[in-house]
């Protein structure tokens, strides 16, 4: 008798056993049905940053803006090759003790005026640059904030980068969507460098 509850017993554990474990596995498959259904979807993030009205402005305040730098360097530059050609032709001719120690002055200013050249270069540079990030690092926050309110509003367990994703269904792309609300939210958002250069 006894043997027989404990085979009882026995089987019992073992059904128990069977069905939390299916029970597992289904609660498991519902969860990865659950993303691969439907909870999940796509943005072209290059595309929206490409196409994005104000990265566009960005990018044409910066081209006119290097344009004129780039004038304006080439122009320094013309005066310091005529005053290094004024100085060659000067040291070419016979000169006395004073005017030797002129051209030597001459040539000393020269130096400094090209060293002088390449810093404001590499100034500029480097304003342009932190100016560039500065705005970029906007842009891509609310391109987050975007997203995530995309999510939250469409109860979406994840968003994947366009070019993460091999292949998905059109009617999960939000690129369209993604831009529209981005450019709403970065439609005051502007490149600011200094127009001034000490070129």
């Amino acid at each position: 008798m006894m043997k027989k509850e404990f085979i009882s017993i026995t089987i019992l554990f073992i059904v128990a056993q069977v069905c939390l474990i299916l029970w597992t596995s289904s609660e498991k498959e519902q969860k990865v049905n659950h993303v691969l259904r439907g909870d999940i979807a796509v943005i072209d993030k290059q595309k929206v940053l490409k196409e994005l009205s104000a990265v566009v402005g960005i990018r044409n305040v910066l081209e006119e803006y290097l344009k004129q730098c780039q004038k304006d360097f080439i122009e320094k530059e013309e005066a310091l090759r005529k005053e290094h050609q004024d100085i060659v032709g000067a040291e070419a001719t016979p000169k006395d003790y004073d005017q030797a120690l002129l051209i030597e002055e001459k040539r000393k200013a020269f130096k400094a005026s090209v060293l002088a050249a390449q810093r404001a270069a590499d100034a500029l540079r480097k304003k342009v640059q932190d100016a560039y990030e500065k705005v970029m690092e906007k842009i891509q926050k609310h391109f987050t904030e975007v997203v995530q309110g995309l999510a939250q509003e469409r109860q979406l367990d994840c968003v994947i980068d366009r070019a993460q994703v091999v292949y998905y269904n059109i009617t999960k792309d939000l690129t369209d969507v993604a831009l529209e609300r981005l450019n709403e939210a970065t439609k005051d958002i502007v490149l600011e460098v200094n127009s001034d250069n000490n070129a």
